[in-house]
């Protein structure tokens, strides 16, 4: 990733050997980490975001 914000691609992420998804983990120069999930099966899509 050629991103000057992103620190850090993490896509080695332990899941279920039937989970067919996709992941990704981000983590950024500010400090905050994502998750990024990808499913072609789905028609649907959401967001969610937890501040501590």
């Amino acid at each position: 990733m050629s991103d000057p914000a992103v620190r850090r691609v993490v896509s080695d992420i332990i899941r279920s050997p039937e989970d067919k998804r996709e992941y990704r983990g981000l983590e950024f120069t500010n400090g905050l980490k994502a998750i990024l999930i990808s499913d072609p099966t789905t028609d649907k899509s959401s967001a969610a975001l937890d501040v501590q």
